[in-house]
């Protein structure tokens, strides 16, 4: 998945978990309840997008764009530990 272009979607109640999304963009998509537990989301571009209940346990968010990661790095949310 990496690369992706998922601009302006929506998708829900999903399970991403595990899977490598480097790159990827869910701009101004509603993301509302999905699982991306223990991916790699780097450099991954949420700007405007819907993050309510997205579970983002042991997940890589260094780099990650859109509030509330901007940057993201050295953050509880970042983490991949």
């Amino acid at each position: 998945m990496i690369g992706t272009n998922l601009s302006g979607s929506t998708i829900s109640e999903g399970k991403f978990d595990g899977l490598d999304f480097t790159d990827a963009d869910f701009s101004s998509s509603d993301l509302t309840g999905l699982d991306f537990s223990y991916s790699i989301l780097l450099n991954t571009d949420f700007t405007n997008a819907n993050l309510m209940d997205v579970n983002f346990e042991n997940t890589n968010l260094d780099y990650a764009i859109g509030k509330p990661f901007i940057g993201c790095i050295n953050h509880f949310m970042c983490t991949s530990e």
